[in-house]
């Protein structure tokens, strides 16, 4: 089972304890739920887009507690449900979206497992010249802008 959230939105002032957003579940490529949480701790709320049913959401909860990675708290370990691989989903997005505009104007490395971000007065966005300029002074620097978009971002949820 392949699972993909589609169609994120996100309200930032609207989200207090958990994440306000609305979203798209697609499993093995089609639009099975609609996600959403009104951002005041509550659940998750999941339904099915037809021609799915609630029966089809049950289903697709235990695939998730039965092969996503387990996580811990307080020493105990527990299942990723649905619900959880939603939130992780929605947090994946909104560091690529940070990523994404840092990396912009900034360029950002990896050094003694932190990330550094180095920018320049005036520049209004980095350049492949000023990239280039970069790789050539400190050619032992591991730089995310020139990296894959998910090996950089995997790295930055890693090490920020």
């Amino acid at each position: 089972m392949k699972l993909t959230l589609k169609n994120i939105k996100h309200s930032e002032f609207a989200s207090e304890e958990t994440h306000c957003y609305q979203a798209g579940v697609y499993v093995d490529g089609k639009p099975m739920i609609d996600v959403s949480n009104d951002g005041h701790g509550g659940c998750d709320n999941q339904h099915p887009i037809k021609p799915f049913t609630y029966k089809d959401i049950e289903k697709v909860n235990k695939w998730c507690c039965d092969n996503l990675p387990k996580w811990k708290y307080d020493n105990k370990e527990n299942d990723t449900d649905l619900e959880m691989w939603c939130g992780e989903e929605v947090n994946k997005f909104l560091t690529s979206k940070v990523l994404k505009r840092s990396m912009k104007r900034k360029i950002l490395t990896l050094e003694n497992n932190k990330i550094y971000e180095t920018s320049y007065k005036g520049t209004k966005a980095i350049t492949r010249d000023l990239l280039i300029k970069f790789i050539n002074k400190y050619p032992d620097k591991q730089i995310l802008n020139v990296m894959v978009f998910t090996k950089a971002l995997n790295l930055y949820r890693k090490y920020s």
